[in-house]
């Protein structure tokens, strides 16, 4: 639940979002975080898909957010730098699909999909098995 003021100024929707992830399991102020499957370092925009219908608003270079992928995903990652899913493990697909392509990768990011939006920058990381959110996407 987010509560939003009756009047208020576009530089003041980061924060009121930042305030509204911070009672999620899982979050804590700009960090989610997760089980690293994949090593690596990347930082960039993330792209936010819930279902194969939304593969084409897929961006080279951007992290790819999802639930969890299955083989028709696998396009998808020669495309991304970087995958974050909110549920698998070592062995689930997301997480042997990123290694194999080199992709630093995060699974069991609970509630990824529902806190990071299409634009948002994150660095994903694997030294601190986390998301950072860099910037707010403040266009959505």
């Amino acid at each position: 639940d987010l509560r939003m003021p009756l009047l208020m100024r576009e530089s003041e929707l980061p924060e009121l979002l930042r305030a509204g992830t911070s009672g999620i399991a899982g979050v804590e102020g700009d960090v989610l975080t997760g089980l690293c499957v994949s090593p690596g370092l990347v930082e960039a925009e993330v792209v936010v898909m819930r279902d194969p219908g939304e593969f084409a608003s897929m961006k080279r270079g951007a992290i790819l957010v999802t639930i969890a992928t299955d083989p028709s995903w696998t396009p998808l990652f020669t495309l991304a730098s970087g995958v974050i899913v909110e549920v698998g493990g070592m062995l689930s697909h997301a997480s042997t699909i990123a290694r194999e392509y080199g992709l630093p990768a995060l699974a069991n990011v609970k509630n990824a999909t529902g806190i990071l939006k299409t634009g948002d920058r994150v660095r994903l990381g694997d030294a601190e098995v986390e998301v950072r959110l860099l910037e707010w996407y403040a266009n959505g």
